[in-house]
């Protein structure tokens, strides 16, 4: 993945795929794992994708141009796990998982990446550990 940082600008180019965000909807940073992730001031997920840079880089990137960089993710005691048919999930949602499940279990990465994409345009916020998938929910 190529990311591009300057003061007024997050550019993430990951496959044939370009993320543009404005300094205005980014409130801050971190990594987790290898994913870069970015959160909007109302604690929306704006992106999680998986970067083979450093976190330090990233870290040093991102301070530079006065974004707020963080250790970890402020929101991660809302992840739940994942099951079929959660009862707080809509039925489109539940869908997207089950296809990203499937996806995961090929080791299509590509495509898990996409329908984790999918969810998120949903405010449902994604993220795997272990072959398990984890959710939380925008506020």
């Amino acid at each position: 993945m190529f990311v591009e940082v300057s003061h007024d600008r997050v550019i993430l180019k990951k496959d044939d795929k370009t993320f543009d965000f404005g300094r205005d909807e980014v409130e801050s940073a971190f990594t987790e794992g290898k994913h870069l992730v970015l959160l909007s001031p109302s604690g929306a997920e704006l992106a999680r994708e998986t970067s083979d840079l450093s976190k330090n880089k990233l870290a040093d990137a991102f301070q530079a141009q006065g974004y707020r960089w963080r250790d970890g993710d402020p929101f991660a005691n809302e992840f739940r796990m994942w099951v079929e048919h959660a009862p707080d999930l809509a039925a489109d949602v539940n869908a997207l998982f089950t296809a990203r499940r499937k996806a995961i279990s090929k080791y299509d990465n590509e495509e898990a990446a996409e329908l984790a994409r999918e969810i998120r345009k949903r405010g449902v916020y994604v993220k795997d550990e272990k072959k398990r998938q984890y959710y939380r929910c925008e506020r």
